[in-house]
């Protein structure tokens, strides 16, 4: 039985991940993948959606999301952050369960915690930096979502 689940005996290794713009770093567990996609916004438009994910067991999968909202004058920062919410809810065909706003480093956030497909359960924390949303996600197949990884994840975002 020991060999079925050895990924989860041995600790996972985190790395860190800074894009070729240098403009953050993140630590992710696992070997980071880039993806680059572009998304219909909530509110109208298309946003650049650049897309970092690991996955480093079965049942658990991190990512971090960033892109550019040009439309971001004449809006609220919650405004904002619960399009941005809406949007991956409706993406992972999630239901909220909590949320909270937060600041952090003088920056606007929501947290929130959702159900997904296939029973999947998700943290998310979105940032609103300037025109740039950072939405970081931890989600769970099976299990609860590792707090204390997610929360890592979370606190490790720096802005250059």
């Amino acid at each position: 039985m020991l060999v079925a689940h050895y990924d989860e005996l041995l600790p996972t290794r985190w790395q860190t991940y800074t894009p070729q713009d240098r403009s953050f770093s993140l630590e992710l567990p696992g070997t980071p993948r880039e993806v680059t996609t572009q998304v219909a916004l909530e509110d109208g438009g298309r946003i650049i959606l650049h897309m970092v994910t690991t996955q480093p067991n079965d049942h658990m999968a991190y990512s971090c999301a960033y892109g550019e909202r040009e439309d971001v004058n004449g809006k609220t920062a919650d405004q904002v952050l619960d399009s941005a919410r809406d949007g991956s809810l409706r993406k992972i065909q999630g239901t909220l369960l909590s949320q909270k706003r937060v600041t952090v480093r003088g920056h606007p956030g929501l947290e929130f915690q959702a159900t997904a497909r296939n029973n999947s359960l998700v943290d998310a924390r979105i940032l609103l930096v300037s025109s740039r949303i950072y939405m970081m996600m931890a989600m769970a197949t099976e299990r609860s979502v590792d707090t204390k990884a997610a929360q890592r994840m979370f606190d490790s975002l720096r802005l250059n």
